[in-house]
């Protein structure tokens, strides 16, 4: 049996940005599946592909949302990859400079799309400066990518990947 929607939703999305840091969570999320203290990210995609498992992070407006897919047999090995992203993530300063430019060329490629500026212009114009909802710009989501460090991201990832405010569906 496949496992569908096995889902890990953590309250550290987009609104839960540090002020004048709105990168900071989307970077974060990049982040769990880059290494632990017990594996570096080529031995943990060996072992979920191994067993054709998947761990991926993204970030919505109000969370991080984790979603995992494997046979069920697997099913401990997912969680337990899981626990160790969550609990031991080390943001290795070669890999946060590889996800910034990951992420740089995604805010870019977004910046192109209609769909989204048009989302974003909305955002701009129904909410206030400051307002959690109030999308950042490209101008800005790119300042905060080029001034974000791995001590930002431990930060975050200390202060909202607690299991305080994360609800586990399987």
């Amino acid at each position: 049996l496949l496992e569908r929607g096995s889902t890990n939703v953590t309250l550290a999305g987009r609104m839960e940005a540090p002020a004048g840091k709105p990168a900071v969570p989307e970077l974060t999320a990049m982040m769990l599946t880059r290494g632990t203290k017990t594996a570096d990210k080529r031995a943990i995609a060996a072992r979920l592909d191994g067993v054709g498992a998947q761990l991926q992070v993204f970030t919505g407006v109000t969370e991080a949302t984790i979603v995992g897919n494997s046979l069920s047999r697997d099913l401990k090995l997912l969680l337990e990859t899981l626990a160790d992203e969550l609990a031991n993530s080390t943001f290795a300063d070669s890999e946060v400079a590889k996800a910034k430019l990951e992420m740089r060329a995604n805010v870019l490629r977004s910046s192109e799309s209609t769909s989204a500026r048009g989302l974003d212009r909305l955002t701009r114009l129904a909410f206030p400066e400051g307002h959690p909802y109030r999308a950042a710009t490209t101008d800005a989501m790119l300042a905060s990518l080029d001034k974000a460090n791995a001590s930002d991201l431990r930060a975050f990832w200390r202060a909202r990947y607690d299991g305080a405010g994360t609800i586990l569906a399987v």
